[in-house]
């Protein structure tokens, strides 16, 4: 997979739109097989996409849509100052 154009200026609108569209490929092409554990069929590989940022931090609303509607993903808040918690937080995000 590569981007239709390497070369600049970019159109920042297409080269976004591009790249959704790249993530999406690569994700459905490594998320299409399926086997059987325990009499269910499941997914070989899953992808979960988190994106984690300071809890005192404003995300914006588009950003936050962005992450849900494109990448399918979710956004999380933690306090990174305590990072054993942090650490922690997202440990456990990952292992559900």
């Amino acid at each position: 997979m590569r981007l239709k154009s390497a070369n600049f200026p970019w159109n920042i609108s297409e080269t976004q739109q591009e790249m959704k569209s790249l993530y999406k490929e690569l994700s459905d092409s490594l998320t299409m097989e399926n086997t059987t554990l325990d009499g269910d069929e499941v997914k070989v590989v899953r992808i979960s996409t988190g994106v984690f940022t300071q809890e005192t931090y404003d995300v914006e609303l588009n950003f936050n849509k962005s992450i849900q509607n494109d990448f399918g993903g979710e956004l999380l808040t933690v306090d990174f100052t305590n990072q054993t918690n942090a650490a922690h937080d997202i440990n456990k995000w990952v292992n559900e």
